[in-house]
């Protein structure tokens, strides 16, 4: 078999681009080769990346949900002080009504009894004035009597010296 010089030209020159490209295509299926495993690589890390943050979000969940009954409790709890407190407000308005009405009612009490007091002392001033003034009246009438009287014996101890030194006259 003889060898064509001009068919090896030609199988060259239609041949020769490819076998020149093939380290290139070896070379870029190698890299291929590499992206695919990084790819596997970066696959693998984004699932376990991914599987992180599901139990990151699960852990949040489990906490949200634990502050979120938290917050509930403590909600229930300041209802149940608000209720408490209203409670004790209204008892302590209710308290401070009757002692109110207690106090009015005692105000009242000692009033009428100031008053009754007052009209007691008014009468016992008016019945002290009468008696008083019946008292001075008496004596008035007594000094009266008595100055009568003694007028009267003022006049029998005129007449009785008169008839005593009419008496010591004659008798002489």
């Amino acid at each position: 078999m003889t060898i064509s010089i001009g068919e090896l030209r030609k199988f060259q020159d239609t041949w020769g681009p490819v076998i020149a490209a093939i380290p290139a295509v070896i070379n870029m299926v190698e890299k291929e080769a590499d992206l695919d495993r990084a790819l596997v690589t970066k696959r693998q890390e984004f699932e376990a990346a991914e599987k992180s943050i599901a139990s990151a979000f699960e852990e949040a969940d489990k906490r949200l949900e634990k502050i979120n009954q938290e917050l509930e409790a403590v909600s229930k709890e300041k209802q149940a002080l608000r209720e408490e407190i209203e409670a004790s407000r209204t008892k302590f308005a209710e308290q401070a009504r009757q002692i109110e009405a207690d106090r009015d009612a005692s105000l009242s009490r000692i009033q009428a009894a100031i008053a009754d007091a007052q009209e007691k002392a008014t009468q016992a001033i008016q019945e002290a004035e009468a008696s008083v003034a019946k008292a001075q009246a008496d004596a008035a009438a007594q000094k009266a009597e008595m100055e009568a009287e003694i007028k009267d014996l003022e006049k029998r101890k005129a007449a009785a010296e008169k008839a005593l030194d009419t008496l010591r006259a004659r008798l002489g």
